[in-house]
């Protein structure tokens, strides 16, 4: 049987983790205002969500760290 172990997260490792989500979201809340302001611009707006979409993936990314 294979053991899993789960090592306590430092307390610099939680910092840069916050940090990084906070970065992350701070980036997702002004490409949406973005979003809304250029709605009458279709080439701005696929551009912005094209940029949500791999803040959304280095979000996932972060996330899958701390399961681990």
């Amino acid at each position: 049987m294979e053991h899993i172990y789960h090592v306590a997260p430092s307390p610099d490792s939680e910092k840069v983790f916050i940090t990084s989500a906070s970065n992350i979201l701070e980036a997702l809340c002004n490409l949406t205002y973005l979003i809304c302001e250029d709605a009458d611009r279709p080439e701005k707006v696929r551009q912005y969500v094209s940029l949500c979409e791999e803040r959304l993936q280095a979000l996932t990314a972060l996330l899958a760290t701390r399961c681990v």
